[in-house]
């Protein structure tokens, strides 16, 4: 079942073209790290200081009332959320340091068949076969 959004487009269809559009800026964030000359813990600096102020700017511009509502003050949730995503764009920039851009995008490409493993085993979330078969 999907949902139609104002602009005539499913919701199915929207969530496709913001995966593609994530893939295809992941990659080529890949590829750039790999070409400037920044140590793995400059480009944390850089990649830590613009990506929060970057989601910070859409919120204010799009999304003011979640924002206040949901970040002041920041929930045991949020804070999680934050230490884990720190921790994985760790990850991410030292794999890119320590292998090869493509081993780098295998790696990450593969966390949506570890969230559902998870979600099977620990949630015992059950899903559609088409769903399985169409991802």
């Amino acid at each position: 079942m999907s949902i139609r959004t104002n602009t005539g487009t499913s919701s199915t269809q929207r969530g496709n073209s913001l995966a593609l559009a994530g893939i295809l800026i992941l990659s080529l964030e890949s590829l750039l790290v790999r070409l400037t000359n920044t140590t793995p813990w400059e480009h944390l600096f850089w990649h830590g200081s613009m990506q929060p102020l970057s989601l910070l700017l859409v919120l204010v511009l799009f999304n003011r009332e979640e924002l206040t509502t949901r970040l002041l003050p920041p929930s045991l949730n949020t804070l999680t959320v934050g230490i884990l995503f720190t921790a994985s764009t760790v990850c991410f920039v030292l794999s890119l340091d320590h292998t090869q851009v493509a081993g780098t995008v295998v790696i990450v490409n593969t966390a949506p068949l570890f969230t559902a493993t998870i979600s099977f085993v620990i949630l015992k979330d059950r899903l559609p076969l088409h769903t399985i078969l169409w991802q």
